[in-house]
């Protein structure tokens, strides 16, 4: 998961003056419904939603100034697409039928 993150981190440099959705975070040892979530949980995630959205990146949150306030750290998945306001990204979280807890705009700084 290191070396994607890493390869992924240019990439979502971009998105520090744009903005984009945030399509998971997860960190290992979570529990969400009942599942316990392992890095290989996390990193099968990500490629089940790069397939499904190619442009997908996954970061390290510590990586970024917008989850400062949030002491824990976790693993981040975007969809990579650029959106020109937080509206156009909420209609894309819409028109790919995600929820509001699963898809919602983000800028990186």
């Amino acid at each position: 998961m290191q070396w994607q993150v890493s390869q992924d981190k240019s990439k979502a440099s971009d998105f520090v003056s744009t903005t984009t959705t945030q399509l998971s975070s997860k960190r290992q040892g979570m529990v969400v419904d009942g599942k316990t979530w392992s890095c290989r949980d996390i990193l099968a995630q990500f490629i089940t939603l790069r397939d499904k959205h190619p442009n997908s990146l996954l970061i390290w949150s510590g990586d970024w100034p917008n989850y400062d306030s949030n002491s824990t750290k976790y693993y981040v998945i975007l969809s990579g697409e650029s959106f020109d306001s937080t509206d156009d990204a909420w209609n894309w979280c819409h028109s790919n039928n995600y929820g509001f807890v699963d898809c919602y705009p983000v800028n990186l700084n």
